[in-house]
């Protein structure tokens, strides 16, 4: 009853002091006078409500404009009703609540100074009334239009948004969040650990704060620290699968691979559409040689994102490493479909080929490898071998392997393919 009243009709009719993030006090004891007082106004909002619409005949001068005052009113009331009633929410008050009931007054106003403006030309000074009336609205206008223009100012991006709410509710923790959030988005990281250190002085257990920091301290490579702040966002809300994910990730890159996949599948508990701890793990899995781990993941994950070409890739590494070489090819072959400029599945179709001892398709795919990279080293040498001892063709064996040698020349193999490349060329001299 106080929030309807006191907050959304005064954010409409004075619409000063917007505020993104209200701090509103719940006011939970009926016997307080605010809640009587926003009963009373309600109730009286009401009365004029039928009143209007309930007016006789004797007015029908005056009826279009009432029909507009009584749905305007109406509407008011239907649009408030699912936001602003006794179901329990978890912002009480909040200004995009507004914007529906908005149109209501619209009407409502309107309906009113289309009323207004008959009775002025009834009244003996119409002429003097009715500019007044015209020129009061004109000046309303004018500083609403004002308002939205000062107003506009502060949605200019997050940043300012969420720092005109800060300064209007300092003892709220949700915008000191949001502002950190923008400035991670924004590169800013000191600034967003300043904001998210702010917001935990307010509420040490805010575990949204904890994981947002401890993702910071994760970009900046600082895992242990970063560690530190996802156990302790988990130790507010264990089945919280975002910092679940995000400790997975910190294990991982410190090399704790059996702690990360643990992580994942923690994540994928509390949330069993999360796609990304789907794919994530189902790399990892291919790390720790766990196959059939692997390609369950990356089936799991492929049915939430058919059309993922890197998707169909590792499924096609996980089905390759089990020896299921047609799945194998099936997965390359979809991934290259999704994705033309995507290298690797023809670089992979072509060594299950080799394996089958179909030379000339081998050949072919490294060659749609190197049409898409030309910077594949071990394509060149695949293709450097196989001219060089199926072929026969030393000229095609030298080049590609003079090319792999010009693009890695500290490759592991790279005294071999020296030593290989003068034999050839002693070969051809002879």
């Amino acid at each position: 009853t106080w929030v309807i009243p006191f907050e959304y009709f005064k954010k409409i009719l004075f619409p000063f002091n917007m505020n993104i993030d209200i701090d509103f006090a719940v006011i939970a004891d009926w016997s307080q006078p605010e809640n009587w007082l926003g009963m009373v106004l309600l109730g009286f909002f009401i009365f004029c409500w039928v009143r209007i619409s309930t007016l006789d005949a004797r007015t029908k001068l005056y009826e279009p404009g009432r029909r507009c005052v009584g749905f305007g009113m109406a509407w008011v009331f239907l649009t408030l009703l699912p936001t602003s009633s006794f179901i329990p929410l978890l912002d009480v008050a909040v200004e995009h609540r507004t914007y529906l009931p908005l149109v209501g007054f619209v009407f409502i106003f309107s309906g009113a100074y289309g009323c207004l403006r008959i009775w002025c030309r009834e009244a003996e000074s119409s002429a003097f009334v009715s500019k007044l009336v015209s020129l009061s609205l004109g000046l309303t206008l004018l500083c609403f239009a004002s308002g939205v223009i000062i107003r506009n100012g502060d949605w200019k991006n997050e940043v300012t948004l969420w720092s005109d709410a800060k300064k209007k509710s300092p003892n709220l923790v949700r915008p000191y969040n949001n502002i950190g959030e923008a400035y991670d988005k924004l590169g800013k990281y000191e600034e967003a650990i300043l904001e998210f250190k702010d917001a935990l002085k307010l509420n040490p257990n805010y575990f949204f704060g904890l994981n947002n920091l401890g993702n910071i301290y994760g970009k900046q490579r600082k895992l242990p620290e970063a560690i530190r702040y996802f156990e302790k966002a988990l130790q507010q809300k264990p089945d919280y699968s975002p910092a679940h994910y995000n400790l997975a990730r910190a294990f991982h890159l410190m090399g704790k691979k059996r702690e990360a996949a643990e992580s994942y599948r923690k994540a994928i508990k509390s949330n069993p559409y999360f796609e990304q701890a789907f794919y994530n793990l189902a790399y990892l899995a291919m790390e720790l040689s766990e196959f059939d781990m692997a390609v369950q993941n990356f089936k799991k994950f492929i049915a939430m994102q058919p059309n993922h070409s890197k998707a169909h890739f590792g499924l096609g590494n996980g089905l390759m490493m089990k020896g299921e070489l047609d799945l194998a090819l099936a997965e390359y072959r979809k991934s290259a479909e999704l994705d033309p400029k995507f290298a690797f599945p023809y670089l992979n179709i072509a060594n299950i080929q080799m394996q089958t001892k179909n030379i000339p398709a081998a050949i072919e795919n490294f060659e749609k490898a190197l049409r898409i990279d030309p910077s594949m080293p071990a394509v060149h040498l695949s293709l450097g071998m196989v001219y060089q001892q199926l072929q026969g063709n030393k000229q095609k064996a030298m080049q590609h392997l003079q090319e792999s040698l010009r693009l890695a020349p500290n490759q592991p193999r790279a005294q071999a393919i020296r030593s290989l490349i003068m034999e050839l060329e002693n070969k051809q001299s002879t």
